[in-house]
């Protein structure tokens, strides 16, 4: 400490305590001074009206104790047991004293104590040390004088002046080496007093929480000790713990492909020790900052290892080489799912880290053969674990980054749309063959990617490509394409999921590749598929996803596609629910009703701005399917829906849409190219987004009329208008249900930008 001797001068009252009464003796200034030839510290007040009156001259000596309260008032007790109390003018003179105070304790008086008194908001006090004697742990330490050592460092945990020191005397004097020396002898006698004492003093030492500490405890030499020294903890008197004979079961360093670094070795040991120390044997005494210290060196040891293998010249290339000749009888089998293992714990280890140190190792696993790991996880049919380590790998790249997916392979001849492809086929007959439902998620999530990547990468060779990709999805599609009208569907939860994702699939699909689904479709006849299974399927989910199948495509305002829908009679599954469950709520009968309620909203817009292939749909509807619509005749979507037709018929604006409507984007025209068809879609790619980001499902339930009986008076009449009727006859229900109704489209239009509306067929 830099302090001028003597002190600043500070003006204070002096106060003596006499028979409980504080008494004032005088103001002056106060200020410390040490004595010139025996170096004696004393505090010093002289009167401030006259400097020779010396109104207090106190010696600091002995185990005096000086007390800090409210900033401004050092309080303290002399060896003539008189108590005594300077109040200070300025709180800047109260800290100026007590500085000097502390200087002295540090060099002069090692017996002498400085507490600071501090007052909470609820008026309760306790005091902090500030400076004082220090004891320090017995050197050396026994089994015998544990319980010392334990006092000792106690005082360290609650008092950070204690601490710093209690620290720097721990460091220089080597003294958790000595502590754990004292292990061996205690465990080879079992003295369980011993050692629950020595379990006692690691656990103060963690608590102390201070990295120099930290690296003693946990460095190579010693944490087999530490971890040792808490299977005898005393809070569990009447069990032993066996923390040691896990780790070295566990840590039989099973090397797949030799690491030739000792250093690397050994980190990689110390790094699986110090997360089962954070996660299992320290887990009730972390706090905040052990927790945060544990993780940082587990950290910084995970990124040093990571480090050397990427500057390993040749060790992925030697992992993943075990992979090349998989026509062996099976003796690598084993070595080849500890691969599988290994890299997915190290994607699991670099989330923590920074994107491109992510993006770095996901690029030189790729580089050098990650996807033959993936393919042979992906068909290890005899371990379902090694399956689920494939596809989480899958997902790790896919949520890094996508394009990772299409760079070139570790072969500089390989052509990247070959492992492409090749991951396509493994995941297709994974989700076709696969018994565990939540892995067929997670692949339908990767193969959704998959798709929508590929929209891009398209090689010089778009031909060859097309074809490729015209194979998967026939491959991924072939469930929908084999049933027929004549099979007999049965309930069953593997394949009802199936199921359910392939109607999910056949839209994305569409979505992201429309010229080449459109054609793909029509050629196999997939949409049969989809109606049979929302016709005749026993489980409501699958109907449920095949109708919102057709919903959809619906609802893409394609000419070609409503055509194709319409030939294929795929209203067919929407009219027979609504008049099959009229009087029900249910999902399956919402579904369909959303749609109907859709497309009356969407033909009340101006002629101009309703789409062709809407236009076509309400035509085809009313003429081929009018008297179908029973289960729609109660309510005011059919009668919105005759009214237009009716309209829009008489003005002649649906006299061009007969039963074949053109075919405006005809796949075979030959002034159109797939390549030239492909760039048309990706370039309305913007107007389908927000299509397909729309869901009327949202607001369906809430606002759907209220169901109601069908009088005479409710029937159609031919000078209705769009608006839903207000006759006077009907009754207050009927009205109920009118403006029900108006408020479900009023609110739909706000919510909205109806998928039949605002965007012409191309």
């Amino acid at each position: 400490m830099s302090l001028g001797l003597p002190t600043s001068s500070w003006r204070v009252k002096v106060y003596k305590l006499l028979e409980e009464e504080w008494v004032d003796r005088g103001t002056g200034y106060c200020y410390g001074e040490l004595v010139e030839g025996d170096e004696t510290a004393r505090i010093v007040v002289k009167n401030e009206q006259d400097e020779q009156d010396i109104l207090l001259r106190s010696t600091v000596q002995g185990d005096t104790q000086y007390q800090k309260q409210q900033d401004t008032l050092i309080v303290w007790t002399e060896p003539n047991k008189n108590d005594v109390a300077l109040s200070f003018q300025e709180v800047e003179g109260c800290s100026n004293l007590c500085d000097f105070l502390v200087y002295i304790q540090n060099t002069k008086e090692r017996n002498i104590s400085i507490l600071s008194v501090i007052t909470t908001d609820d008026e309760t006090e306790y005091t902090e040390l500030i400076a004082g004697p220090v004891r320090y742990p017995p050197i050396p330490p026994t089994l015998d004088n544990l319980d010392e050592v334990i006092e000792c460092l106690s005082l360290s945990v609650i008092n950070a002046f204690y601490k710093d020191l209690m620290i720097k005397f721990i460091l220089e004097s080597s003294y958790i080496d000595e502590i754990l020396r004292l292990f061996s002898a205690a465990e080879r006698k079992q003295t369980l007093g011993h050692l629950y004492n020595l379990c006692r003093v690691v656990k103060i030492l963690f608590l102390m929480n201070d990295n120099a500490i930290f690296e003693v405890l946990l460095k190579n030499e010693n944490i087999m000790t530490i971890i040792g020294v808490l299977e005898y903890d005393p809070d569990f008197p009447n069990y032993k713990l066996n923390y040691r004979e896990y780790l070295d079961s566990q840590t039989r360093f099973n090397e797949v492909v030799p690491i030739q670094n000792e250093a690397v070795r050994l980190k990689i040991m110390q790094t699986f020790k110090l997360q089962f120390l954070k996660d299992n044997i320290l887990i009730r005494l972390l706090d905040d900052n052990i927790f945060s210290m544990l993780s940082s060196m587990i950290y910084f040891n995970q990124l040093e290892i990571i480090q050397h293998f990427q500057s390993s010249d040749d060790y992925f290339k030697r992992l993943f080489d075990l992979y090349g000749d998989v026509s062996e009888d099976g003796k690598d089998l084993e070595k080849r799912r500890d691969t599988a293992r290994f890299i997915h714990n190290l994607s699991l280890v670099i989330k923590n880290f920074q994107t491109t140190q992510r993006n770095a190792l996901y690029g030189n696993l790729i580089k050098n053969g990650l996807f033959r790991l993936i393919d042979f996880a992906l068909n290890d049919t005899d371990s379902n674990p090694t399956k689920i380590l494939g596809t989480e790998l899958m997902i790790s790249i896919l949520n890094q980054d996508v394009n990772l997916l299409v760079q070139p392979n570790d072969t500089p001849n390989d052509d990247p749309d070959d492992h492409f492809i090749l991951l396509f086929n493994v995941l297709v007959n994974l989700l076709k063959n696969d018994g565990d439902i939540n892995l067929k998620s997670q692949i339908c999530d990767i193969l959704k990617n998959l798709f929508e990547l590929s929209t891009f990468h398209i090689n010089a060779n778009k031909v060859a490509f097309i074809k490729r990709f015209e194979n998967i999805a026939l491959n991924l599609f072939e469930p929908l394409k084999a049933l027929t009208p004549d099979d007999k569907l049965e309930s069953n939860s593997v394949r009802n999921t199936l199921y359910q994702h392939l109607a999910d699939m056949l839209f994305f699909f569409l979505q992201h590749h429309q010229v080449y689904a459109m054609t793909f479709i029509k050629k196999h006849d997939l949409f049969t598929g989809i109606r049979i299974l929302s016709l005749q399927h026993p489980s409501n989910l699958v109907r449920l996803s095949a109708l919102k199948c057709i919903k959809q495509s619906f609802m893409m305002n394609n000419m070609e596609l409503t055509q194709t829908l319409l030939d294929g009679d795929m209203l067919r599954p929407l009219i027979n629910i609504i008049n099959k469950m009229r009087n029900r709520n249910n999902l399956i009968h919402s579904s369909c009703l959303e749609f109907f309620s859709s497309l009356s909203f969407a033909v009340l817009s101006n002629v101009s701005e309703i789409p062709k292939s809407t236009l076509l749909l309400l035509k085809h509807l009313m003429e081929h399917h009018g008297d179908d619509l029973a289960g729609l005749q109660h309510m005011n979507i059919y009668t919105s829906l005759l009214t237009r037709y009716r309209e829009l018929d008489a003005n002649g604006h649906l006299a061009e849409y007969e039963q074949q409507a053109p075919d405006e984007n005809k796949e075979s025209d030959n002034s159109e190219t797939h390549s030239d068809a492909e760039s048309k879609i990706l370039k309305q790619k913007g107007s389908l987004k927000r299509y397909q980001s729309l869901d009327i499902s949202d607001y369906t339930d809430q606002h759907r009329p209220q169901k109601r009986r069908v009088s005479k008076e409710d029937k159609p009449q031919e000078n209705q208008t769009p608006t839903p009727p207000t006759n006077n006859n009907h009754s207050a229900e009927s009205k109920n249900a009118a403006s029900g109704l108006k408020k479900t489209l009023s609110s739909a239009s706000k919510k909205l930008s109806l998928k039949f509306s605002r965007d012409k067929d191309k």
